[in-house]
């Protein structure tokens, strides 16, 4: 658990670093947008699996809103580009 909470601090830094280079309209803006991008589909992965894993046969059932949010984490990472896409742009802008 403590891995998906570092996951989750981790987007939450870059979201606010993306916000406040979007909002200033720094040339640095696509490319924290594209960090975003990748890190919530990377962090998203691992949280929503390990979501599943901790609730166990549970977390795969209608009973609980693991699922759920898991398949919509799921939708979430293939909008707009997955990961793997972003980290490309990633890697060929500057």
């Amino acid at each position: 658990m403590v891995d998906m909470l570092t996951a989750c601090a981790q987007s939450y830094s870059l979201l606010i670093w993306a916000t406040m280079a979007n909002a200033a309209g720094n040339d640095d803006a696509t490319r924290a947008v594209n960090a975003i991008k990748y890190q919530i589909g990377r962090a998203g992965k691992l949280v929503g699996e390990e979501a599943v894993q901790i609730h166990g046969a549970m977390g795969v059932t209608w009973d609980l809103d693991v699922a759920h949010l898991f398949k919509r984490l799921t939708a979430i990472g293939q909008m707009f580009g997955n990961a793997d896409w972003h980290l490309d742009k990633l890697a060929t802008t500057r």
